[in-house]
């Protein structure tokens, strides 16, 4: 299973300046966290304050990776503060997804 969105919390801020890891998402201990590559998910809207709270979970059958946030695609401005004119105050957030079962990347659900 895999679960992206605002989590409202960097579950790397524990494990100090450590290389891209899986870590356990603390409350739901069933999940495990890749860290992101980009310093930031959501700038608040003056741009003075930034934070990682955006995050994809997934159970251990799966093995996530080029996890990693975007602030610009092409010329269009995904994240950025409000003067800037984004999207939005939250990066996009990507990642490829795989398995040995190749029955269970067929299942999606909505």
């Amino acid at each position: 299973m895999v679960v992206t969105g605002d989590l409202n919390e960097d579950p790397f801020s524990r494990t100090g300046d450590l290389p891209p890891a899986s870590v356990p998402f603390r409350g739901a201990e069933m999940f495990s966290v890749r860290r992101p590559t980009g310093p930031w998910s959501y700038i608040n809207h003056s741009g003075t304050s930034m934070s990682r709270i955006d995050h994809v979970m997934h159970t251990g059958r799966l093995r996530l990776s080029d996890v990693r946030y975007h602030y610009e695609m092409g010329e269009l401005l995904i994240a950025g503060a409000t003067a800037q004119g984004p999207l939005s105050d939250h990066a996009a957030l990507t990642f490829s997804v795989a398995s040995d079962s190749p029955t269970l990347l067929n299942k999606v659900e909505p």
